[in-house]
C-alpha cells in the first residue's frame, strides 16, 4: 500500500496517507540497516560516516565491507557493469548521500578493472573540487572529475579516451595521473 501512496497523485496529496507511507519505508530502512552496524539506510543517506576528507571516504569503504550496498555491488551491479567490457563509467552525483555509495561503487570496479576509467561529475564533486583536487590519492578510484557543467566536455573527455584528442585538453575536468 505504501509504494501505491508514493505513485498515486491523489493519495500522494492526502497528508495522512503520506505520512503512512513515509512511516513505513522508514521502517523498511531500518529493517534493511539492521544487519550492518556501520550502515543508516534512509531517504536521504546510506552511511553514517563523514566524507569530508579521503581519510573519511576510505573508512566509510572500509567500513562497508560486509554492508547493504556492498553485497549489491559485488554481487550483480559490479559483474553486469562489467559484462558489457566498458572502457569508461561515469557517476553524476547530485547529492551528498550518494556520495559514498559512489565511492564504494568506484572502489569495487577499479579493484576488478584497474584499466577503467572512472570518472565523476555533478553538483557535489563541483562543491568539494577542492578537496578533491588537492588529494591525489583519490586517484585510486576516480580518473577525472568534471566541474561544473560537462555535457560538452564529458564527450571532449570520451573523444580523448578514443584517441581524438588530448586529454589534458579537455575543459572542466580535473585528471588524476
Amino acid at each position: 500500500h505504501a509504494r501505491k501512496v508514493l505513485r498515486d497523485p491523489q493519495e500522494f496529496y492526502r497528508p495522512s496517507s503520506l505520512l503512512f507511507a513515509k512511516r513505513i519505508f522508514h521502517m523498511a530502512c531500518a529493517l534493511l540497516s539492521a544487519p550492518y552496524p556501520s550502515v543508516h539506510f534512509a531517504k536521504y543517506s546510506y552511511s553514517m560516516h563523514s566524507y569530508n576528507t579521503y581519510d573519511e571516504i576510505k573508512d566509510a569503504i572500509e567500513a562497508d565491507e560486509r554492508g547493504l550496498l556492498t553485497e549489491y555491488y559485488r554481487t550483480i551491479a559490479v559483474p553486469s557493469i562489467l559484462a558489457s567490457r566498458p572502457q569508461l563509467v561515469g557517476f553524476s552525483v547530485p547529492y551528498f548521500s550518494q556520495l559514498i555509495p559512489m565511492f564504494i561503487l568506484a572502489h569495487m570496479l577499479k579493484e576488478r578493472d584497474p584499466s577503467l576509467h572512472i570518472s565523476i561529475g555533478g553538483p557535489v564533486p563541483t562543491w568539494g573540487k577542492h578537496i578533491l583536487a588537492c588529494d591525489p590519492r583519490f586517484g585510486q578510484w576516480l580518473d577525472s572529475v568534471a566541474i561544473g557543467e560537462a555535457d560538452q566536455t564529458f564527450l571532449e573527455l570520451v573523444e580523448s579516451l578514443n584517441g581524438r584528442g588530448e586529454r589534458d585538453q579537455v575543459r572542466n575536468f580535473l585528471h588524476y595521473v
